[in-house]
């Protein structure tokens, strides 16, 4: 019989046991409860006050999977939104050498030939290349193989891939490792128009000179890009930020202008030639640029060609810092960049200070006796006039351009009235126009300190002094529309690629400098210094008369300027001018530096650039015609007068500077035979007397008249500075040798008397 087992009782565990687990379990409960609420608490502040900072930080470490959305720099248009400068889109074929080598078929070769097939037939890349590329830089994720692909380009490969043909299907499904990444180039229709105002962009989208420099940052967005990131689920996501485009800028200029002035600039120098040409159109009342050229032009759309003035032989002999020489004189902007002396335009602003301050009056009246004299300390300096002009009333001090009587004028004004005036008309001073490069001269006036009398005298009809172009044609603006001084400026507004305004650039009146009585004398005399019907039927004319258009009122005053050193021959000469006289809504200054002729002192062919300016840009302001005469007679009845008249004028002691063809700061020679020309298809004009051959043989060529210029010579930018240069270094090299020989003679002789001194202790 099976004995049964007794079953022993269960036996609990101890109460103090329980209580000490219970009491550990909630001890670590409680901690992990605390741990997770105190990293809920730091999860939190870290959120709310360095949230950004690492978002940004996260965002930054995505550029290793992003790809670059580039922006499109915005437009630069004419005041008529006319594009002068775009960015268009382009295509650059990028090669992903890792996804080739690694294709799944690439043991057959069946996706590398294909591929090197496709890149030769459509984009003429030579397999033996690719396959040299691919060898170099296997794991490479992106090689730049072509850029700036057009949308031409590369059209028909885009349709061989997305072709639903089976034969491309059975072609394209082989094609690995290559895609297309987007980009813009900087593009400018027009080429060389108005390249001095524009500029051009380097290494992408940074702005040199001009428009392209000044407004770089307005003109430029902000890249975009797109990345990819792994979500929680692991899944591969995309995101976008669109890239922000620039701005628009649009000019004051007006494109149909700037091509006149441009014209007229070329036509000039291929007669006759310049070391620089400059152009001046602005709207006289409120500041703003129609047009601004200057020769030597440019290519904007390639900014580094010279051929057009260089051979390539000629261009190797250059060093790379006479090349920098040659191309930063290329870029540079003459109008606001360089100074020269003004010459007999600032008699204008003599006259006018002189009358706004009540120094002188319409009717007074100079004696012309050849020039002035003045006492230095034991010596005397004598200034001659351009000519012996005799009595002249104000306003025939400025027909006749007459040195003499702007001598007296500004000697009754004193220095410290002169150098205020200066400044009123904001000579030495930033006209803070919206381009890079300006220059102010301000080191090259004199002030109350250096200026004496012969220094007053010669300021008093421009030489002298230093000013810009631009410092002149504002300055000469507020003398004719009532003495309202605006500043001048080239971008009427800015706005978005939508459209919408975002600024709008307002004339800015900086002061006033004359009256409005001064102003409209100005005027009347400077019309009658171009040309003015008198009550019998007779044509005034000045030193002004080749601007004159038969029907327009033009006001203007010639300028010559004699360069140094002075026996070099070498003049500035320039005229400067507003229409229609009585109410004028243009101003024209034409500047030429260094003409290229046998003697470079004939302002006249400033003047004659302003008439063929001015017969087209009247027109297309709508500016037309107005017979200045009410009278019947004919056209040779009229031409006959104009010539009587002058003839009477050039046989008078009081000949003006057009009639004598000489520099006004020239001496006074006597004037040669009479003559007068007719110029094809205008008016009949009285032309000055002309003494030299070779001039007379140039101004007809100007004129369309001849076939042949001798004294013609081609001028290429940078090429006497870089002379200079050299024979700067020749001479600096030249001294150092002679010191070192001198120190070297020096030794010797020490040694030598040393030797005779060891000789003689012997």
């Amino acid at each position: 019989m099976r004995q049964r087992r007794k079953r022993l009782p269960r036996q609990k565990p101890p109460r103090r046991f329980l209580r000490d687990n219970r009491r550990k379990l909630l001890v670590a409960f409680g901690s992990i409860v605390l741990l997770l609420t105190a990293l809920i608490v730091r999860l939190t502040y870290i959120n709310v006050s360095s949230g950004e900072t690492y978002t940004r930080q996260v965002l930054s470490q995505l550029n290793y999977n992003s790809t670059t959305i580039p922006y499109r720099r915005g437009d630069i248009t004419d005041r008529n939104g006319t594009i002068l400068a775009t960015s268009e889109k382009v295509y650059n074929l990028i090669l992903d050498a890792y996804v080739l080598n690694n294709s799944k078929v690439k043991e057959t070769g069946d996706c590398v030939d294909p591929t090197l097939d496709i890149l030769e037939e459509y984009f003429g890349l030579e397999k033996s290349y690719v396959q040299d590329i691919l060898d170099e830089n296997p794991e490479s994720r992106y090689i730049v193989m072509l850029q700036d692909l057009t949308y031409d380009e590369v059209e028909p490969y885009y349709s061989l891939i997305n072709s639903e043909e089976e034969a491309d299907q059975e072609v394209s499904q082989y094609i690995k490792g290559i895609w297309f990444e987007d980009d813009y180039i900087r593009r400018y229709p027009y080429n060389t128009l108005a390249c001095d105002v524009i500029g051009f962009t380097v290494d992408g989208n940074v702005g040199t000179y001009g428009i392209e420099q000044y407004y770089n940052d307005v003109l430029n967005g902000v890249d975009g890009r797109e990345y990819g990131y792994l979500t929680e689920e692991t899944d591969l996501e995309r995101t976008t930020i669109a890239p922000v485009n620039g701005e628009n800028v649009q000019l004051t200029i007006d494109v149909n202008i700037q091509r006149i002035i441009e014209e007229k600039i070329w036509e000039f120098n291929e007669a006759i030639g310049s070391m620089n040409t400059a152009v001046i159109v602005m709207d006289s009342n409120n500041g703003e640029i129609l047009g601004m050229a200057s020769y030597p032009v440019y290519n904007l759309n390639d900014p580094r060609d010279l051929s057009n003035y260089y051979t390539d032989e000629e261009l190797e002999e250059y060093t790379d810092e006479e090349q920098t020489v040659i191309y930063n004189e290329l870029w540079r902007n003459f109008v606001i960049s360089d100074t020269y002396e003004p010459g007999s335009t600032a008699k204008v602003f003599t006259v006018a200070a002189a009358l706004d301050e009540d120094i002188v009056k319409s009717t007074d009246t100079f004696v012309c006796d050849g020039g002035e004299r003045f006492e230095d300390g034991n010596s005397y300096t004598s200034i001659p006039c351009n000519g012996l002009h005799g009595t002249l009333d104000l306003a025939g001090a400025l027909m006749h351009s007459c040195n003499d009587a702007l001598m007296q004028i500004g000697a009754a004004m004193g220095k410290s009235t002169f150098i205020k005036y200066q400044s009123e008309f904001n000579f030495g001073q930033l006209t803070n126009i919206d381009l890079p490069g300006e220059a102010s001269a301000s080191t090259l006036l004199y002030n109350e300190d250096n200026m004496g009398p012969v220094e007053l005298a010669t300021n008093s009809f421009g030489q002298g002094f230093n000013a810009t172009a631009i410092q002149v044609a504002a300055a000469f603006c507020s003398v004719v529309n009532g003495g309202s001084y605006y500043q001048p400026h080239m971008v009427s507004q800015i706005s978005t690629e939508s459209g919408s305004i975002v600024e709008t650039m307002e004339s800015e009146l900086m002061r006033t400098t004359v009256s409005q009585e001064t102003s409209e004398f100005i005027k009347d005399a400077l019309l009658k210094t171009v040309g003015e019907y008198q009550s019998d039927g007779s044509l005034l004319q000045g030193s002004g008369s080749y601007a004159y258009i038969e029907g327009y009122t033009i006001a203007g005053k010639t300028g010559t300027a004699e360069k140094r050193p002075l026996t070099d021959g070498k003049c500035t000469v320039s005229f400067l001018s507003c229409a229609p006289a009585e109410n004028p809504e243009v101003v024209v200054y034409v500047v030429i530096d260094e003409p290229q002729t046998a003697d470079q002192g004939v302002s006249s062919l400033a003047t004659i650039m302003s008439r063929k300016i001015y017969e087209e840009l009247l027109p297309y302001l709508q500016i037309f015609s107005d017979s200045a005469s009410d009278t019947d007679e004919t056209e040779t009845e009229t031409e006959t007068t104009q010539s009587e008249t002058a003839e009477s004028e050039t046989g008078e002691s009081e000949t003006s500077e057009s009639e004598t063809g000489e520099s006004e700061t020239g001496t006074d020679e006597s004037a040669g035979s009479s003559s007068s020309v007719t110029t094809s298809g205008s008016s009949t004009f009285a032309w000055p007397h002309l003494t030299d051959e070779e001039k007379n043989q140039v101004i007809l060529e100007y004129l369309g008249m001849s076939n042949s210029v001798e004294s013609r010579s081609d001028v290429r930018p940078g090429a006497e500075t870089v002379e200079e240069m050299r024979a700067q270094e020749a001479a600096e090299a030249e001294s150092e040798t002679d010191e070192s020989e001198t120190d070297e003679s020096q030794s010797d002789e020490s040694q030598s008397d040393e030797s005779e001194s060891d000789t003689s202790e012997q």
